[in-house]
């Protein structure tokens, strides 16, 4: 195998792992709430408001134990590339390693980070409370919402109330 064979074959990996990254991303939205183990079983209070304000944010996910876990991948299946004693297959490896490990960070931003919004709220009561969240659903200023704290968790989540159409949370 040559050096542009290496190298080509290199690319098409990485543009595989880039376009597999992206299928994930899309096939990730939810129509649903998603509830952790921790947030199970858990009394809640409710709480009724006016949507006053909406800034889109991202939101960054905490990647835990898997940071760096696809650069070091992207990395470790170039260098696998770079076997004997061949110079051209070393710089195919080297290359490869780089591409990967550009490649793996990409695809972490992509799995870590996701859209959210700032949501004011002022409470039935007059007080206004804060709440950063995932866009599920996106709200818009004026909605009714129903704020529910479970601990130090907070959700906005539409009033239901009014609307059959869009889901209220539990």
């Amino acid at each position: 195998m040559n050096l542009s064979q290496l190298a080509s074959l290199g690319l098409r990996a990485g543009l595989i792992v880039l376009i597999a990254a992206a299928a994930v991303g899309c096939a990730s939205s939810r129509t649903l709430p998603v509830y952790r183990p921790g947030q199970v079983n858990q009394a809640r209070t409710n709480e009724l408001g006016t949507v006053n304000s909406v800034r889109a944010v991202i939101i960054e996910r905490d990647p835990g134990v898997r940071t760096s876990a696809g650069a070091r991948a992207g990395s470790s299946l170039g260098r696998a590339v770079a076997t004997g004693q061949n110079p051209a297959a070393a710089i195919a490896g080297a290359a490869g390693s780089v591409v990967g490990e550009i490649a793996g960070r990409a695809i972490e931003t992509l799995v870590t980070r996701v859209e959210g919004q700032e949501v004011e709220v002022r409470l039935d009561d007059g007080s206004t409370v804060t709440v950063v969240q995932e866009n599920n659903p996106p709200f818009l200023g004026g909605e009714r919402v129903r704020l529910i704290r479970t601990g130090t968790h907070v959700e906005v989540v539409a009033d239901g109330s009014n609307d059959t159409n869009r889901y209220a949370g539990p």
